[in-house]
């Protein structure tokens, strides 16, 4: 089944927002503070807030180093499935 423009942009807009969520309910787990992110995986907190609001499109290198930083593994960060 081929998405239509619509429908990728929305699938990915799911995912987006998914994954600010996951992200900041992760950091809240381990009560981490942005600032304490920052540390942790050298990502400035300004960007933290920005990913943790779906306010930009992340790189491979920064989920990485946010698994880095909240200490999970790359498949636990893009599992959703808790979200629903």
């Amino acid at each position: 089944m081929i998405m239509t423009n619509e429908e990728c942009l929305k699938e990915i807009l799911i995912t987006k927002e998914q994954l600010a969520t996951k992200v900041k309910s992760l950091r809240k787990e381990k009560s981490l503070s942005q600032e304490d992110l920052e540390e942790c995986c050298n990502i400035s907190r300004r960007n933290i807030g920005y990913i943790e609001n779906a306010q930009v499109d992340i790189k491979l290198s920064t989920l990485i180093k946010l698994c880095q930083g909240l200490n999970v593994k790359l498949s636990e960060l893009l599992n959703f499935s808790d979200l629903d």
